[in-house]
């Protein structure tokens, strides 16, 4: 109900109470406006303000208020005093809760009711600039995302896993490949965190791409990503499929990505890190061997089951040099051949991202 209903019924119910102690004899006014209108005033207030639903749950909704508690007190320990933290999904105010998800009106104030120090994005007042802001910028892929809300001072992202279809996997997935960190998650399991350090500004900073001859030439520097969110230039590519929400599949037995380490006064990398899966449904395995610029490669193992696994290798102190990061993939296979869909390509791992650090 509308706030401006809700207060002028109120106010013409009083009125015509006055109306009808101004014509009620003295003695029994005296008692109308000292017990009778005052004890009914607050029984109507009581039964409308304590929702029975609470009454009749209250050991959970006290477990959950505590588990609440101790989760913001933790957040507030790592970010410190004064940090501002972005909640995530966004969610208007005043107004309904995200549709089609788990979470209630107002779940969003719940850090400002258990926090004395942190700042919070949510509560943000609808249609002004600063939840303009926010709205736009939540609906921003992670990583540009990320970079926002770093550039905008946020120490940290408060997840609410109630207010995704997927209980907030895909954007954990997402965040935790930008962040190199574990979420922090309530004892609960609703919501997670990820403090965000501030080296992590130069690891998500855009790779420079420079065009030669309408050809892209991309700077061995920062995080290259492979997945759907990013922009890997198709001319530092040989092998690798088309992007998908987790990155790029191979497609063949060999696949490599190429780019020029930096000149200058820039700080060379010392290290690459590659951010793989590997195709091993249906019972098949991958071996992977994966070398920089000709040098001895490693081999590395996806087993049924494994996990995504983070390749380092070394990387050569050659500034202005082309480099070349070769996969040679002996176990590729096509979904086909599998029998599992009609896919023809010879699939062996998905990177998600070529990191030089």
């Amino acid at each position: 109900m509308s706030v401006y209903i809700g207060f002028f019924s109120i106010l013409a119910v009083l009125i015509m109470a006055d109306l009808l102690l101004a014509r009620t004899p003295g003695w029994a006014k005296h008692w109308l406006r000292s017990f009778v209108v005052p004890l009914a005033l607050l029984g109507v207030g009581l039964a409308d303000q304590i929702p029975v639903h609470f009454l009749q749950k209250r050991e959970e909704v006290e477990a959950t208020y505590r588990e609440d508690r101790a989760f913001v007190k933790h957040i507030e320990s790592l970010a410190g005093p004064g940090k501002m933290i972005f909640e995530l999904p966004y969610a208007a105010f005043p107004g309904q809760a995200p549709s089609n998800t788990q979470m209630s009106g107002y779940d969003e104030l719940k850090g400002y009711l258990h926090s004395s120090s942190l700042r919070w994005s949510g509560g943000a007042m609808i249609g002004r600039d600063d939840d303009l802001w926010i709205r736009n910028v939540s609906a921003k892929p992670a990583r540009q995302m990320v970079a926002s809300v770093v550039a905008a001072g946020f120490s940290g992202i408060y997840i609410d896993r109630y207010g995704y279809a997927d209980h907030g996997a895909n954007i954990e997935a997402r965040l935790g490949e930008l962040s190199e960190e574990q979420p922090l998650v309530s004892g609960d399991g609703r919501h997670s965190f990820f403090l965000l350090e501030p080296s992590i500004a130069a690891r998500i900073k855009e790779p420079s791409v420079q065009y030669v001859q309408g050809h892209a030439n991309a700077t061995c520097e920062g995080l290259f990503d492979f997945t759907s969110e990013g922009s890997v230039p198709e001319d530092a590519l040989r092998g690798f499929s088309v992007t998908e929400p987790h990155g790029r599949w191979t497609d063949g037995d060999e696949a490599t990505f190429v780019c020029t380490l930096p000149v200058g006064n820039q700080k060379p990398p010392s290290t690459v890190r590659i951010g793989a899966w590997g195709y091993v449904y249906a019972g098949h395995s991958q071996r992977a061997m994966i070398s920089v610029d000709g040098l001895k490669p490693i081999e590395v193992h996806f087993e049924p089951g494994s996990d995504r696994k983070v390749i380092e290798l070394p990387a050569p102190n050659s500034p202005g040099k082309k480099l070349s990061i070769r996969f040679s993939l002996p176990d590729a296979v096509s979904p086909r051949e599998l029998g599992m869909n009609s896919d023809p390509r010879k699939i062996a791992i998905s990177v998600g991202a070529i990191e030089f650090r």
